[in-house]
């Protein structure tokens, strides 16, 4: 499915996608007969209609497209003032929030070491001035004036 990181972060879908529908249960993929009988609580794929499950499987598509978005992460920092900003790009949280925490232990004089974190565009956390840098909101994605 495309995607577009929109400037605020938010996910829109294109309208070009285009799901195929299944004409018969025995089309449908094993991960997404799963799926189906976990949301339906069915027993047996057969026992539920064939419309419903095209718009469930259509649902679950979106819903793990915009999750991989979710799942990338920047940090970019800056070590010393006059020193150029540097980006290093994650996985998951875990690792970028290790990443920042080694930066910190790394880095004597953590009063000038400058970074943000940011998911899918949006600030997480930050570091400015050896004090750590909440977003005032989750609707707040502007970058903090210093970079």
């Amino acid at each position: 499915m495309n995607i577009q990181p929109m400037l605020n972060g938010d996910v829109e879908f294109k309208e070009d996608f285009v799901f195929e529908e299944f004409q018969d249960h025995k089309e449908i993929p094993v991960p997404y007969r799963r799926y189906l009988l976990d949301y339906t609580s069915e027993r047996r794929i057969k026992n539920i209609p064939i419309e419903i499950c095209n718009e469930l499987i259509q649902d679950f598509i979106q819903d793990n497209t915009v999750n991989e978005a979710l799942k990338n992460f920047e940090l970019t920092y800056r070590l010393t003032p006059n020193s150029p900003l540097e980006l290093s790009t994650f996985n998951n949280i875990r690792s970028a929030l290790d990443a920042l925490d080694d930066l910190v232990s790394f880095e004597t004089s953590t009063s000038v070491v400058v970074a943000m974190l940011k998911q899918n565009g949006r600030v997480v956390r930050g570091l400015w001035k050896g004090q750590e840098v909440f977003p005032r909101s989750m609707y707040h994605t502007e970058p903090p004036a210093i970079y």
